[in-house]
């Protein structure tokens, strides 16, 4: 697979991992409820490209790690979501797998599941999925969770069903 191609899948895991990461929930209890919430506020900010609103979710010294083992800040991530086209066929979930909480900490894995369709060249439909599965650190800081951590640790690509990328975190 083609560099470009291989950033872009990157960049959309990064995106959908934080699409689906907010931090606006307080209190001392945690539930899976709460981070439900969380990753649905997260994805309306980043599907609106709201870069005030994406900021003020993320912790201070964010990063986002890949599949690959690349590591994105917060305003480098800003600056690729900003290149991305929209797309309007995008339909996208996240599941939350599990959470660990301690204190002021949290550790959630979760599920990032996508699809669209797109005109290949020569004007034929291709149906693309993207799965991802990933390791988000959350922390409270005052009342608010925010993501500091995203880290990729699976991601499937398929067209037309045929799986065309599979890559695990080493």
């Amino acid at each position: 697979m083609n560099t470009k191609l291989n950033g872009r899948l990157a960049l959309a895991v990064f995106v959908m991992a934080v699409v689906c990461s907010a931090a606006q929930a307080g209190g001392a209890h945690v539930s899976m409820r709460t981070f439900e919430k969380l990753y649905a506020d997260m994805k309306i900010a980043m599907e609106s490209k709201d870069e005030r609103a994406i900021s003020a979710l993320l912790a201070p010294g964010f990063a986002s790690e890949d599949v690959s083992g690349k590591v994105e800040s917060k305003d480098q991530m800003l600056a690729e979501l900003d290149e991305l086209p929209g797309d309007p066929n995008r339909k996208a979930s996240t599941t939350v797998l599990a959470v660990d909480a301690a204190g002021a900490s949290a550790i959630v894995t979760q599920r990032y599941h996508m699809t669209s369709k797109k005109m290949m060249r020569g004007g034929s439909p291709a149906s693309n999925e993207l799965t991802t599965v990933s390791t988000d650190t959350w922390k409270r800081i005052g009342n608010a969770w925010r993501m500091s951590r995203t880290v990729t640790e699976k991601m499937d690509y398929a067209v037309n069903g045929q799986n065309v990328v599979h890559k695990s975190h080493d």
